[in-house]
Protein backbone atom coordinates (compact mmCIF):
# COMPACT_ATOMS: atom_id res chain seq x y z
CA UNK A 1 0.00 0.00 0.00
CA UNK A 2 1.25 3.54 -0.69
CA UNK A 3 2.80 5.08 2.40
CA UNK A 4 3.48 1.77 4.17
CA UNK A 5 6.77 -0.11 4.13
CA UNK A 6 5.48 -3.21 5.94
CA UNK A 7 1.91 -4.50 5.67
CA UNK A 8 1.18 -7.36 8.06
CA UNK A 9 -1.72 -9.65 7.12
CA UNK A 10 -2.95 -11.85 9.98
CA UNK A 11 -5.21 -14.73 9.06
CA UNK A 12 -8.40 -14.62 11.13
CA UNK A 13 -10.28 -17.25 9.17
CA UNK A 14 -12.53 -19.56 11.21
CA UNK A 15 -13.59 -22.96 9.93
CA UNK A 16 -16.67 -24.75 11.13
CA UNK A 17 -14.65 -27.94 11.48
CA UNK A 18 -10.98 -28.63 12.09
CA UNK A 19 -8.20 -26.26 13.04
CA UNK A 20 -8.04 -22.66 11.87
CA UNK A 21 -6.15 -19.50 12.72
CA UNK A 22 -9.22 -17.76 14.08
CA UNK A 23 -9.74 -20.56 16.59
CA UNK A 24 -6.10 -20.42 17.67
CA UNK A 25 -6.03 -16.85 18.95
CA UNK A 26 -5.26 -14.86 15.82
CA UNK A 27 -7.87 -12.21 16.64
CA UNK A 28 -6.10 -11.44 19.94
CA UNK A 29 -2.72 -11.34 18.18
CA UNK A 30 -4.03 -8.91 15.57
CA UNK A 31 -5.51 -6.72 18.30
CA UNK A 32 -2.16 -6.64 20.14
CA UNK A 33 -0.30 -5.79 16.94
CA UNK A 34 -2.61 -2.89 16.16
CA UNK A 35 -2.38 -1.53 19.70
CA UNK A 36 1.41 -1.71 19.67
CA UNK A 37 1.67 -0.07 16.26
CA UNK A 38 -0.58 2.80 17.33
CA UNK A 39 0.93 3.14 20.79
CA UNK A 40 4.47 3.48 19.48
CA UNK A 41 3.62 5.51 16.44
CA UNK A 42 4.97 2.82 14.13
CA UNK A 43 2.27 3.48 11.56
CA UNK A 44 3.68 6.95 10.87
CA UNK A 45 7.33 6.56 11.90
CA UNK A 46 8.16 3.10 10.57
CA UNK A 47 5.41 2.69 7.97
CA UNK A 48 3.86 -0.42 9.52
CA UNK A 49 0.23 -1.53 9.15
CA UNK A 50 -1.59 -4.65 10.35
CA UNK A 51 -4.90 -5.96 9.02
CA UNK A 52 -6.81 -9.21 8.98
CA UNK A 53 -6.83 -11.52 6.02
CA UNK A 54 -8.74 -14.51 4.75
CA UNK A 55 -7.34 -18.03 4.77
CA UNK A 56 -3.64 -18.23 3.97
CA UNK A 57 -3.82 -21.97 3.35
CA UNK A 58 -1.70 -23.22 6.26
CA UNK A 59 -4.43 -23.94 8.78
CA UNK A 60 -2.63 -26.83 10.48
CA UNK A 61 0.27 -24.57 11.59
CA UNK A 62 -1.69 -21.42 12.45
CA UNK A 63 -1.97 -18.72 13.49
CA UNK A 64 -0.32 -17.43 10.31
CA UNK A 65 0.96 -14.03 9.27
CA UNK A 66 2.55 -12.72 6.08
CA UNK A 67 4.33 -9.40 5.56
CA UNK A 68 4.18 -7.59 2.23
CA UNK A 69 5.98 -6.54 0.11
CA UNK A 70 8.80 -8.57 1.71
CA UNK A 71 6.91 -11.86 1.59
CA UNK A 72 7.89 -12.83 5.15
CA UNK A 73 5.84 -15.67 6.61
CA UNK A 74 5.32 -16.59 10.26
CA UNK A 75 3.41 -19.67 11.39
CA UNK A 76 2.45 -21.04 14.81
CA UNK A 77 2.47 -17.38 15.80
CA UNK A 78 2.41 -16.35 19.47
CA UNK A 79 1.87 -12.91 20.97
CA UNK A 80 5.59 -12.65 21.78
CA UNK A 81 6.51 -13.68 18.21
CA UNK A 82 4.28 -10.97 16.76
CA UNK A 83 5.71 -8.18 18.94
CA UNK A 84 9.22 -9.44 18.23
CA UNK A 85 8.54 -9.22 14.50
CA UNK A 86 7.45 -5.59 14.92
CA UNK A 87 10.78 -4.85 16.58
CA UNK A 88 12.66 -6.36 13.68
CA UNK A 89 10.67 -4.45 11.10
CA UNK A 90 11.13 -1.15 12.94
CA UNK A 91 14.82 -1.54 13.77
CA UNK A 92 16.03 1.48 11.78
CA UNK A 93 14.50 3.64 14.51
CA UNK A 94 17.77 5.47 15.05
CA UNK A 95 17.06 7.40 11.86
CA UNK A 96 13.75 8.54 13.30
CA UNK A 97 14.66 9.05 16.93
CA UNK A 98 18.16 10.51 16.71
CA UNK A 99 16.67 13.96 17.39
CA UNK A 100 15.72 12.72 20.88
CA UNK A 101 19.18 11.55 21.94
CA UNK A 102 22.49 13.24 22.78
CA UNK A 103 25.60 11.05 22.87
CA UNK A 104 28.19 11.38 25.65
CA UNK A 105 31.64 9.76 25.46
CA UNK A 106 33.36 9.28 28.83
CA UNK A 107 37.08 10.07 28.57
CA UNK A 108 37.74 11.66 31.96
CA UNK A 109 39.42 8.80 33.82
CA UNK A 110 42.87 8.80 35.36
CA UNK A 111 44.28 5.93 33.29
CA UNK A 112 45.93 4.25 36.26
CA UNK A 113 46.40 0.92 34.49
CA UNK A 114 48.13 2.56 31.53
CA UNK A 115 50.60 4.48 33.69
CA UNK A 116 48.50 7.63 33.93
CA UNK A 117 48.17 8.23 30.18
CA UNK A 118 45.07 9.95 28.84
CA UNK A 119 43.23 6.90 27.55
CA UNK A 120 40.92 8.79 25.21
CA UNK A 121 43.90 10.14 23.27
CA UNK A 122 45.80 6.85 23.19
CA UNK A 123 46.05 5.40 19.69
CA UNK A 124 44.51 2.07 18.68
CA UNK A 125 44.20 0.90 15.09
CA UNK A 126 45.55 4.15 13.76
CA UNK A 127 43.47 6.68 15.68
CA UNK A 128 42.75 7.81 19.25
CA UNK A 129 40.11 5.92 21.16
CA UNK A 130 37.97 9.03 21.46
CA UNK A 131 37.63 9.12 17.66
CA UNK A 132 36.54 5.48 17.50
CA UNK A 133 33.74 6.19 19.97
CA UNK A 134 32.65 9.44 18.33
CA UNK A 135 32.51 7.88 14.87
CA UNK A 136 30.47 4.94 16.15
CA UNK A 137 27.97 7.16 17.98
CA UNK A 138 27.62 10.06 15.54
CA UNK A 139 25.18 8.45 13.06
CA UNK A 140 22.84 7.45 15.92
CA UNK A 141 22.41 10.72 17.86
CA UNK A 142 21.54 14.37 17.33
CA UNK A 143 24.84 15.66 18.69
CA UNK A 144 27.79 14.60 20.84
CA UNK A 145 29.47 15.63 24.08
CA UNK A 146 32.86 14.63 25.50
CA UNK A 147 33.57 14.17 29.20
CA UNK A 148 37.27 14.86 29.87
CA UNK A 149 39.43 16.31 32.64
CA UNK A 150 42.74 17.05 30.87
CA UNK A 151 44.01 17.90 27.41
CA UNK A 152 40.71 19.71 26.93
CA UNK A 153 41.96 21.74 23.97
CA UNK A 154 42.90 18.54 22.13
CA UNK A 155 39.49 17.03 22.73
CA UNK A 156 37.80 20.28 21.66
CA UNK A 157 39.43 19.97 18.23
CA UNK A 158 36.86 17.27 17.50
CA UNK A 159 34.26 20.04 17.29
CA UNK A 160 32.05 18.96 20.20
CA UNK A 161 31.57 20.50 23.67
CA UNK A 162 34.07 19.19 26.22
CA UNK A 163 32.80 18.87 29.79
CA UNK A 164 35.14 18.56 32.80
CA UNK A 165 33.69 17.00 35.94
CA UNK A 166 33.90 20.45 37.55
CA UNK A 167 33.45 23.08 34.83
CA UNK A 168 35.49 26.27 34.82
CA UNK A 169 33.96 29.26 36.61
CA UNK A 170 33.76 31.18 33.34
CA UNK A 171 30.86 29.57 31.37
CA UNK A 172 32.60 30.40 28.11
CA UNK A 173 35.36 27.94 29.01
CA UNK A 174 32.93 25.01 28.94
CA UNK A 175 31.53 25.56 25.48
CA UNK A 176 34.67 24.38 23.68
CA UNK A 177 37.13 24.47 26.55
CA UNK A 178 40.17 26.75 26.43
CA UNK A 179 43.71 25.48 26.66
CA UNK A 180 44.42 27.12 30.02
CA UNK A 181 45.45 24.62 32.70
CA UNK A 182 44.25 21.65 30.66
CA UNK A 183 47.38 19.60 30.03
CA UNK A 184 47.71 17.80 33.36
CA UNK A 185 45.10 15.74 35.17
CA UNK A 186 43.38 17.55 37.99
CA UNK A 187 42.83 14.75 40.49
CA UNK A 188 40.18 16.76 42.29
CA UNK A 189 38.19 17.21 39.09
CA UNK A 190 38.22 13.53 38.11
CA UNK A 191 35.30 12.21 40.15
CA UNK A 192 34.32 9.12 38.24
CA UNK A 193 31.88 8.42 35.41
CA UNK A 194 28.79 9.65 37.25
CA UNK A 195 30.24 13.15 37.53
CA UNK A 196 30.77 13.18 33.78
CA UNK A 197 27.25 11.89 33.20
CA UNK A 198 25.89 14.62 35.46
CA UNK A 199 27.57 17.31 33.37
CA UNK A 200 26.24 15.61 30.24
CA UNK A 201 22.67 15.73 31.54
CA UNK A 202 23.07 19.44 32.30
CA UNK A 203 24.37 20.18 28.80
CA UNK A 204 22.06 17.90 26.80
CA UNK A 205 19.22 19.62 24.96
CA UNK A 206 17.40 16.35 24.24
CA UNK A 207 15.11 14.15 26.39
CA UNK A 208 17.70 11.34 26.45
CA UNK A 209 21.44 10.96 27.01
CA UNK A 210 23.27 7.93 25.58
CA UNK A 211 26.54 7.23 27.43
CA UNK A 212 29.51 5.13 26.30
CA UNK A 213 33.04 4.88 27.71
CA UNK A 214 35.87 5.62 25.31
CA UNK A 215 37.79 2.40 25.97
CA UNK A 216 35.37 -0.04 24.27
CA UNK A 217 35.86 0.88 20.60
CA UNK A 218 33.87 -2.01 19.14
CA UNK A 219 30.64 -1.84 21.14
CA UNK A 220 27.63 -3.25 19.22
CA UNK A 221 26.51 -1.00 16.38
CA UNK A 222 22.82 -1.59 17.19
CA UNK A 223 23.21 -0.74 20.88
CA UNK A 224 21.23 2.51 20.73
CA UNK A 225 18.39 0.83 18.84
CA UNK A 226 18.16 -1.82 21.55
CA UNK A 227 18.23 0.80 24.29
CA UNK A 228 15.53 2.77 22.53
CA UNK A 229 13.22 -0.22 22.29
CA UNK A 230 13.70 -0.89 26.00
CA UNK A 231 12.83 2.72 26.76
CA UNK A 232 9.70 2.65 24.61
CA UNK A 233 8.51 -0.58 26.20
CA UNK A 234 8.85 0.86 29.69
CA UNK A 235 6.45 3.75 29.16
CA UNK A 236 2.74 3.68 28.52
CA UNK A 237 3.04 7.39 27.70
CA UNK A 238 5.73 8.00 25.07
CA UNK A 239 6.54 11.38 26.62
CA UNK A 240 7.08 10.08 30.14
CA UNK A 241 10.83 9.80 29.74
CA UNK A 242 11.13 13.56 29.51
CA UNK A 243 10.01 14.03 33.13
CA UNK A 244 10.64 10.72 34.87
CA UNK A 245 14.01 9.57 36.13
CA UNK A 246 14.65 6.43 34.11
CA UNK A 247 17.87 4.69 33.20
CA UNK A 248 18.82 1.62 31.20
CA UNK A 249 22.18 -0.12 31.22
CA UNK A 250 23.88 -3.12 29.69
CA UNK A 251 23.94 -5.97 32.18
CA UNK A 252 27.43 -6.01 33.73
CA UNK A 253 28.44 -2.84 31.83
CA UNK A 254 27.01 0.02 33.87
CA UNK A 255 28.76 2.82 31.98
CA UNK A 256 26.91 1.87 28.80
CA UNK A 257 23.59 3.48 29.58
CA UNK A 258 20.66 5.52 28.35
CA UNK A 259 19.27 8.06 30.82
CA UNK A 260 16.26 10.33 30.66
CA UNK A 261 16.70 14.03 31.33
CA UNK A 262 14.61 13.39 34.43
CA UNK A 263 17.66 11.71 36.01
CA UNK A 264 19.34 15.10 36.50
CA UNK A 265 17.73 16.00 39.84
CA UNK A 266 18.16 12.57 41.52
CA UNK A 267 21.74 12.36 40.24
CA UNK A 268 22.50 15.80 41.69
CA UNK A 269 21.20 14.59 45.04
CA UNK A 270 23.06 11.29 44.77
CA UNK A 271 26.39 13.01 44.11
CA UNK A 272 25.66 15.55 46.82
CA UNK A 273 25.59 12.78 49.40
CA UNK A 274 29.10 11.76 48.39
CA UNK A 275 28.10 8.62 46.48
CA UNK A 276 29.95 7.81 43.26
CA UNK A 277 29.17 4.21 42.26
CA UNK A 278 27.34 4.20 38.94
CA UNK A 279 25.67 0.85 39.60
CA UNK A 280 24.24 2.17 42.87
CA UNK A 281 22.65 5.10 41.09
CA UNK A 282 21.11 2.88 38.42
CA UNK A 283 19.58 0.70 41.10
CA UNK A 284 18.33 3.71 43.05
CA UNK A 285 16.26 4.95 40.10
CA UNK A 286 15.03 1.48 39.22
CA UNK A 287 17.14 1.04 36.11
CA UNK A 288 16.39 -1.71 33.63
CA UNK A 289 19.23 -4.00 32.54
CA UNK A 290 19.59 -4.97 28.88
CA UNK A 291 20.53 -8.61 28.47
CA UNK A 292 21.52 -10.83 25.60
CA UNK A 293 25.06 -9.56 25.08
CA UNK A 294 28.36 -11.44 25.37
CA UNK A 295 31.62 -10.39 27.02
CA UNK A 296 33.23 -10.03 23.59
CA UNK A 297 30.65 -7.37 22.66
CA UNK A 298 32.25 -5.04 25.21
CA UNK A 299 35.92 -5.91 25.15
CA UNK A 300 37.67 -2.94 26.70
CA UNK A 301 41.23 -1.65 26.51
CA UNK A 302 42.56 -1.23 30.02
CA UNK A 303 46.24 -2.15 30.00
CA UNK A 304 49.23 -1.66 27.68
CA UNK A 305 48.87 -5.32 26.70
CA UNK A 306 45.27 -4.71 25.61
CA UNK A 307 46.41 -1.94 23.29
CA UNK A 308 49.18 -4.09 21.84
CA UNK A 309 46.80 -6.96 21.10
CA UNK A 310 44.56 -6.44 18.09
CA UNK A 311 40.89 -6.96 19.04
CA UNK A 312 38.95 -8.83 16.40
CA UNK A 313 36.16 -6.80 14.80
Amino acid sequence: MPGYQHHLFVCTNERDEGSSCGRRGSFEILKALKATIRGRGLDHEAGIMATKSGCLGLCSVGPNLVVYPQGLWRSSLTHADAIGLLKELAKPMSDVRLSDITGLVLAGGQGRRIHGEDKGLKFWRGQPLIDHALHRLAPRVRTLLISANRNLALYAKRGYPVLPDEPATDPSDTAHCSADNTDGLNAKNSQGPLAGIYQGLIKAQTPWLMVVPCDVPLFPADLIDRFWWAAQESFTDSGAGMVQARSFFVEGQYAFCLLSKGCLAPLRHFLGTGQRRIEDFHHQVGAIALKGFTDSDFRNLNTPTDFDADCSA
